[in-house]
């Protein structure tokens, strides 16, 4: 990964049923280390319905994933039924935005005002947010205006093969996205990067891993 300039780059995975099982954790842990995969690279994305289904069960494994080194989110937040209480106590590190808000950003008071108020709350808990479902550049304006920590979607690329994927990111657009990440989040809630900077998806590029 280093040598494709992808040193950098976060490997991400979306567990449901998996919570319930009791080896998970350890399972993961000989994944990551048979294929090099430092666990502080690696994100488990659940979604907020999921871990509401049950606390308790949600709270153990993550707890168990947290010990082992693993980045936790959670995912589609906004459109389940979390509360405040519950989710300050799980060892989350990141909240990701439902693309339903993002979608609506242009045209809908509401959805700005949701998705800035899920910003300011996740930073009061000290989480990253991410906005996933980005494809225009007025929602990625409003979206760093707001203090997003981390930006998905198809106006930055498309999924792509992971050999397509190291090409991308030796070429011009990859230099460009990560010089513009790196200057974006150098320190939470400071952007000091300018918006009309960030770099264009190749057209062409296809497949399933998204970097």
């Amino acid at each position: 990964m280093a040598r494709a300039g992808l040193a950098h780059a976060r490997g991400r995975q979306h567990l449901g049923v998996q919570l319930r099982q009791d080896d998970l954790a350890e399972h993961l842990q000989a994944c990551l280390r048979r294929h090099g995969i430092p666990p502080g690279r690696f994100t488990c994305e659940i979604t907020e319905s999921v871990a509401m289904e049950d606390t308790h069960v949600t709270h153990a494994a993550f707890e168990r994933l947290r010990d082992a080194g693993v980045h936790l989110s959670i995912d589609d937040f906004g459109t389940g039924y979390s509360s405040l209480a519950t989710l300050r106590r799980l060892p989350a590190a990141e909240l990701k935005i439902d693309r339903a808000f993002v979608t609506d950003l242009e045209t809908s008071d509401d959805a700005r005002s949701i998705a800035a108020t899920i910003v300011a709350m996740a930073h009061t808990l000290d989480l990253r947010v991410v906005a996933e479902g980005v494809e225009t550049e007025p929602q990625r304006d409003l979206l760093v205006q707001m203090g997003c920590d981390e930006l998905q979607g198809y106006l930055f690329a498309k999924p792509m093969s992971p050999a397509a994927l190291a090409v991308w990111a030796l070429g011009d657009h990859g230099r460009r996205l990560w010089a513009f990440a790196s200057r974006c989040s150098a320190r939470r809630r400071r952007w000091t990067c300018r918006p009309t900077e960030a770099p264009q998806a190749p057209a062409s590029s296809r497949g399933r891993t998204r970097p």
